[in-house]
């Protein structure tokens, strides 16, 4: 079962925004002979603990579709975490199929930032990447106090994986 954590507490330079938490076990839940779909499966039948962090960015349309633009903050490092907890939330990204998003000329999912030790030296190595440019060029406004997020898509502007310290 997908445990949803709202925060009451806004972080200080974020005021009008939303901040929520998915926390979950996930795991393989499609035929090893099909295309990889995961989802929740309890921890005691091979589901390993995920948890990310979600912040409200702005909303807008794209394509006649209404969007939500999202920061992902993966805490643990599952596949397909952010994907699953997203359309376990009823909020599927935008061109995501696999996991009920609307048909979109591709995936709007991207990461800003990935920090990992490199393989030769051990030393931290960060990858960064700017908004490709047709995220920056969808239309968004800020999120109105008395937001909803019904029959919306999510574009994820931002995703910062877990950086290793």
């Amino acid at each position: 079962m997908l445990r949803i954590r709202r925060r009451q507490s806004v972080p200080e330079g974020t005021a009008g925004t939303r901040v929520f938490s998915a926390d979950d076990f996930l795991g393989r839940i499609s035929p090893k002979s099909s295309a990889g779909k995961w989802g929740a499966v309890p921890g005691p039948q091979g589901g390993l603990h995920a948890h990310t962090d979600f912040t409200v960015l702005g909303e807008g349309v794209s394509g006649g579709t209404r969007v939500l633009y999202l920061e992902a903050r993966p805490v643990t490092g599952r596949t397909h975490q952010i994907r699953v907890h997203l359309s376990s939330l009823g909020l599927p990204i935008l061109g995501d199929s696999l996991y009920g998003g609307c048909a979109a000329e591709r995936l709007f999912l991207h990461a800003r930032s990935i920090s990992f030790p490199h393989p030769v030296t051990g030393g931290i190595l960060t990858v960064t990447a700017p908004l490709p440019p047709r995220i920056l060029e969808t239309d968004c406004r800020n999120v109105s106090s008395g937001f909803t997020a019904a029959g919306a898509h999510s574009i994820i502007k931002y995703a910062f994986p877990v950086e290793y310290a």
